[in-house]
């Protein structure tokens, strides 16, 4: 007989009846750490690969091992320091930093933000991938509150009567300008809390961009491709910004809070870039 699992993979995703994100990060830690552990024999104490490639290796290749489907899953406290205790180890082989390093002169020496951060950031990333996606194409986009900017009035049929069956009885949609509820109550669909977070980068934009307008149905009329494009660039300029801000007032220098985020802004700006989820669309 055959016992059936308590996760289930499905595109490198684990899923759990509880959707419980520790059985797919746990996975990712061990597949990191297998990587890690080949990588760094490349590069050993005094010797092998110069820093800016092993600072490259572990942007390219640890970090989308270790984070992939940190969009979907959020990690716990406990995971996030486990996924942070293996990141440190990174840091330190990319900067040939002592053990007993500070973890705040580690991160400025390193150019690799906490894994906390790039979690945000990707989560971010996903985000406004889902809301600039065309509603037809996206049924991710097609459930978005009505009251969502976007440039076609598409809408996935009963979007707030069957999918929400059975998150309560009581079902209010989250209207797009309107503050989430404090504290945060489960009565809309997980999508329109995915959309909330992209409000702070809209600043004032009365629509969203659209990319891959190239699938829509060509008699709807649509802004020029480029100026939806550069929309959409700076969108995710805005998104980088925010995470450079939150990295500087995360491990600040006492009276050079300026001076670290310039330093910072100038030598992680290329990789910040780099991110997973950073790819041209």
């Amino acid at each position: 007989m055959f016992h059936p699992g308590n996760a289930v993979r499905w595109l490198g995703y684990w899923f759990t009846q509880a959707l419980d994100p520790a059985a797919h990060f746990s996975r990712r830690l061990a597949l990191a750490q297998g990587a890690f552990a080949l990588i760094r024999r490349l590069s050993p104490p005094g010797a092998g690969l110069p820093p800016y490639l092993c600072h490259r290796l572990a942007t390219s290749l640890i970090a989308p091992i270790l984070l992939y489907g940190a969009d979907l899953f959020t990690p716990s406290v406990g995971t996030t320091n486990r996924l942070d205790t293996c990141w440190r180890n990174v840091q330190r082989w990319t900067t040939n930093c002592f053990s007993a390093t500070p973890t705040g002169i580690l991160l400025v020496e390193s150019c690799l933000p906490p894994v906390s951060l790039l979690i945000s950031q990707q989560q971010r990333l996903a985000a406004l991938s889902v809301v600039c996606s065309p509603p037809s194409v996206n049924p991710a986009t097609a459930r978005l509150h009505p009251s969502f900017p976007s440039l076609s009035a598409h809408r996935a049929p009963d979007s707030s009567r069957a999918i929400t069956r059975g998150l309560s009885s009581v079902y209010l949609p989250l209207h797009w300008r309107s503050p989430r509820p404090v504290p945060p109550i489960r009565n809309h669909l997980p999508i329109e809390a995915v959309a909330h977070s992209t409000i702070p980068f809209t600043l004032g934009l009365s629509t969203m961009p659209m990319i891959n307008s190239h699938l829509v149905c060509p008699t709807s009329i649509l802004p020029p491709q480029s100026l939806m494009d550069n929309t959409y660039s700076a969108l995710k300029k805005r998104v980088r910004e925010k995470v450079l801000a939150e990295w500087a007032s995360l491990c600040p220098t006492p009276g050079t809070t300026c001076t670290l985020q310039h330093y910072i802004r100038g030598r992680s700006w290329a990789w910040v870039s780099s991110l997973p989820g950073e790819s041209t669309r």
